[in-house]
C-alpha cells in the first residue's frame, strides 16, 4: 500500500463540492501509530478555502495531492526541500475569505508546543498541548486590537505565529514554519487532534491568472547558533522616558566616555511631534551636534523613531491617507493627545526622512518603532503584504547606511532589512502589570514576560541572520521595585541570549559593587549553541557555548523557592560522564561578594546530580568541564567566567583588570603547563 493510500485508509473524508457552504467531515485513527515520525505525521494532507465569487460564498475542502479544480480556482502541491508548496491560481476574480491547512495528529503524551506570538512585544512560552492562551477581556479590545492578533485569529487552541517547535516526551525536538505573504500561523486543536497551518486571507481580492504560493517544511531541532555582530549600549527610555533634552544627553554621553559600549541611542522625546521627525525646542543645537558628540565619545549614534504612526495634532497627522486607530500611549503628549494613527507615507518622504537623519545628522544606529501599523485596516491585500511592502520601503530608504533595529515588529516580518529585531515585550519597574495580565494583555509591559520570550525565542531562532534585543537590562536600585534576585536575572539572562545587550541605568549612581558588576560584562561574545529545557512551568535549565566554553544555567521566574538538580539541562553536546559544575558569579550567591568577586574562600564545585535551590526569581550559572580535562573552571573577572579571554590567551582590552580565575587539573596531571600560559589563581583538582 503506498504512502498516500495508507494515510487516507485512517480517515473518512468527505470529498470536495463547487456546492456553496459545502462542509468536511472526519473520523479519528482507531488508535495512535506505535511510533511518531514528524516526517509522516506533521505533514497536511487537507485544505479548506472560502472564498466569494459571483455574489455567492464558496467553500471547498479537498485533498492536498488530489489537488483543487473548480470554476473559479485551481490549485496544487509540491513536495520542495523537506516541506510542502501550495500554490492557488484565480480562474475568475473572487474574494477570499478563509484559508487552512489541517490534519489529525497524534502527538505522544506530554509533547509540548511553543506558542511563538504575532509580534515582537507578545507573550511567547512553552505549553503543553492540553494548555489554553488566556483570552483578552472585550473592553480591551478597543486599544488592543491593533497591536495583536485578537481580531482576526479564530480562538480556540494553541496558536504559534510563522514558526513554531514541537518537544516531545523522549525530549527530541523539531520545528516547523509557515511561509506566505500573509500572515500565516498553526493553531492545535487539543480537543479534536488536528493541527493546522492557516492564512490571514480575509478580504485578499484575486484577480483573473493571479497565483498565491503558500509554504511550510518542518525540521529537526540543531542547538547551533551563529551570529557575529553583538553591541553593547545605552538608552535613554527606560530612565527618562520622553522627558529628555540636550543638556541630560551631553551630560550623558560624557558619563559613558569611560566605558567600551557600542551603541549610544536616544529615545522618544527628541522630535516635534510622533510623525514630524525633527527635533523639538528642547533640542536647539540640533540633532546633528548631538550625533557628533556621540561619535567622539567612539560610539554609534543611535535615534528612535516611529516611521508609519502619527499623533493627532502633528503635520503629518493632517496629511493621512488613512485614518486608522494604531495604539495608545499615555505617557505621550503629557497624556493629553495618547492616541497615534497609521501613516502611509510615499517613498520620496520617507527616504527624506533617512537621508536627513543619517546623512545629514550622522546617526548610523536606527531604532524603528510600532512595525506592526502598517498592517493595520481593511484593504484589498493582506495585512501580511501591506506590512511585507512597508519594509520594502524601509530597505529602499536606510539603502545600508545605518543598522536598524526593529521593534513591534510581526513576525512575519523579522528578516531584511533589519539588523536586530525586539523579541520581548518592554521591562518594567515592576515585575508584571497584574492589571494587564488580569485583562488577557498578551502584549503588556511585563519583565517576567520579556525573560520568557527571550529564553523561549533563541531557542526558536525566527530568523538566523537577525540579532535578537531582548530589551535593557536595569542593575540599579533607584527608579524601580523589581526584586533583587528578578534585576540580575535580566542582566544573566540578556548577556547569555542578547546579542544588543542595552541598559539604562546611570553608572555613576551605582556605587562600587553594582560599578563592578555592570563592569563584568565586558566583551560581549556571541553565542554559538544554546537549548533549554522546561524543568516545570516557569522553571528552565539553560545550556548554551560561548567563546568556546560550556555553561549551564537555571531560572526560577516563579514567585516561590525551587530546587533543580545539575544535569537537568543536559543536551547533545554535553556527553561527559563526569562532568562538574563551577558557579559563575553572583553577588547572591556563596563564594561571591556583593560585587561579584571571590569571598570568604574558593565556591564549591558541583557535580551532576546536585541540587540547587533557587530563590523566588533567581538565576544562578556554572561553567560546565570535563573533570579529565585540565580546563579553566571559573573566575571573578566576567559573568561568564572564560570570556574575558581572547584565542591566545590574553584578556580582552575591555575586562576587567582585577580579577582572578580558577583552573581545573585532573589529579594525575596536577602540574605543568595551564591554558593560556599563566599561573592561575585558584586551582581545583579532581
Amino acid at each position: 500500500m503506498s504512502r498516500r493510500s495508507d494515510f487516507l485508509s485512517r480517515f473518512s473524508i468527505v470529498s470536495s463540492s463547487d456546492s456553496p457552504g459545502a462542509d468536511f467531515s472526519f473520523s479519528y485513527p482507531a488508535a495512535p501509530p506505535p511510533i511518531f515520525v514528524p516526517g509522516n505525521e506533521f505533514d497536511f494532507r487537507r485544505c479548506v478555502v472560502e472564498y466569494v465569487a459571483d455574489g455567492r460564498d464558496f467553500r471547498h475542502d479537498f485533498v492536498l495531492d488530489d489537488g483543487l479544480e473548480c470554476k473559479h480556482l485551481e490549485a496544487w502541491c509540491e513536495l520542495i526541500d523537506g516541506g510542502r508548496t501550495v500554490k492557488f491560481v484565480a480562474r475568475a476574480p473572487l474574494v477570499l475569505r478563509k484559508l487552512r491547512f489541517w490534519a489529525v495528529v497524534r502527538f505522544p503524551e506530554g509533547t509540548r508546543m511553543t506558542v511563538n506570538g504575532f509580534q515582537g512585544w507578545t507573550m511567547t512560552q512553552e505549553l503543553d498541548l492540553r494548555e489554553k492562551i488566556r483570552p483578552l477581556r472585550r473592553f480591551l479590545r478597543s486599544i488592543s486590537l491593533p497591536y495583536g492578533d485578537y481580531a482576526w485569529v479564530d480562538a480556540g487552541g494553541l496558536v504559534a505565529h510563522q514558526k513554531t517547535m514541537f518537544r516531545l516526551p523522549d525530549g527530541s525536538a523539531f520545528s516547523a514554519a509557515f511561509e506566505s505573504d500573509a500572515y500565516g500561523y498553526f493553531q492545535w486543536d487539543d480537543a479534536q487532534r488536528i493541527l493546522s497551518a492557516a492564512a490571514d486571507v480575509e478580504g485578499r481580492v484575486v484577480e483573473p491568472g493571479e497565483t498565491m504560493r503558500f509554504r511550510w517544511f518542518w525540521r529537526f531541532y540543531e542547538p547551533r547558533r551563529d551570529f557575529s555582530r553583538p553591541l553593547t549600549g545605552f538608552t535613554t527610555w527606560y530612565n527618562f522616558y520622553n522627558r529628555i533634552d540636550e543638556n541630560l544627553i551631553l551630560r550623558l554621553i560624557d558619563e559613558y566616555s569611560g566605558f567600551p559600549i557600542d551603541v549610544f541611542q536616544i529615545d522618544d522625546g527628541w522630535q516635534r511631534a510622533i510623525g514630524d521627525w525633527r527635533e523639538n525646542d528642547k533640542f536647539k543645537g540640533g540633532m546633528g551636534r548631538l550625533a557628533r558628540a556621540i561619535k567622539d565619545a567612539g560610539f554609534k549614534a543611535g535615534l528612535w523613531l516611529a516611521p508609519f504612526v502619527c499623533q493627532q495634532g502633528s503635520e503629518a497627522f493632517g496629511r493621512l491617507k488613512r485614518k486608522i486607530v494604531a495604539g495608545f500611549n499615555p505617557m505621550w503628549a503629557g497624556g493629553s493627545k495618547p492616541y497615534f494613527y497609521r501613516y502611509d507615507p510615499d517613498d520620496d518622504e520617507l527616504r527624506r526622512i533617512f537621508d536627513r537623519v543619517i546623512d545629514e545628522w550622522g546617526f548610523d544606529f536606527l531604532k524603528l518603532d510600532f512595525l506592526y501599523a502598517p498592517g493595520v485596516g481593511e484593504e484589498k491585500i493582506t495585512r501580511g503584504e501591506r506590512l511585507l511592502a512597508a519594509l520594502e520601503q524601509i530597505g529602499r530608504a536606510v539603502d545600508k547606511r545605518a543598522s536598524v533595529l526593529a521593534c513591534g515588529i510581526p513576525c512575519r516580518g523579522v528578516g531584511k532589512p533589519f539588523d536586530y529585531w525586539r523579541m520581548g515585550p518592554d521591562v518594567g519597574p515592576v515585575a508584571d502589570l497584574k492589571i494587564g495580565k488580569f485583562l488577557g494583555n498578551r502584549e503588556r509591559i511585563s519583565t517576567l514576560n520579556a525573560l520568557r520570550n527571550v529564553i523561549v525565542r533563541t531557542r526558536l531562532w525566527l530568523a538566523p541572520g537577525v540579532g535578537h534585543d531582548p530589551d535593557v537590562f536595569l542593575l540599579r536600585d533607584y527608579k524601580t521595585r523589581l526584586p533583587h534576585e528578578l534585576r540580575f536575572s535580566n542582566y544573566w539572562i540578556n548577556v547569555v541570549c542578547g546579542d544588543l545587550l542595552f541598559t539604562s541605568d546611570e553608572p555613576s549612581r551605582y556605587g562600587p559593587d553594582l560599578s563592578r558588576l555592570y563592569k563584568m560584562h565586558f566583551p560581549h561574545r556571541p553565542l554559538t549553541s544554546y537549548d533549554y529545557r522546561l524543568v516545570e512551568d516557569d522553571v528552565y535549565a539553560l545550556s548554551f557555548e560561548k567563546n568556546g566554553m560550556r555553561y549551564a544555567a537555571f531560572v526560577n521566574l516563579t514567585a516561590a523557592r525551587k530546587r533543580v538538580k545539575l544535569g537537568d539541562e543536559a543536551q547533545a553536546w554535553i556527553r561527559w560522564e563526569n562532568r562538574a559544575y563551577f558557579p559563575a558569579p553572583h553577588p547572591l550567591s556563596a563564594g561571591y561578594d556583593a560585587g561579584g568577586r571571590f569571598s570568604g574562600g574558593l565556591p564549591k564545585p558541583f557535580n551532576r546530580g546536585d541540587v540547587v535551590e533557587l530563590a523566588p526569581y533567581a538565576t544562578r550559572v556554572f561553567v560546565v568541564f570535563d573533570t579529565d580535562r585540565r580546563c579553566l573552571a571559573g573566575g571573578d573577572g566576567h559573568i561568564l567566567p572564560g570570556c574575558e579571554f581572547e584565542p591566545d590567551g590574553t584578556r580582552h582590552p575591555h575586562a576587567l583588570k582585577e580579577a582572578k580565575t580558577v583552573f581545573h587539573l585532573p589529579k594525575e596531571r596536577a602540574s605543568g603547563d595551564v591554558p593560556y600560559g599563566r599561573t592561575p589563581d585558584f586551582v581545583v583538582e579532581g
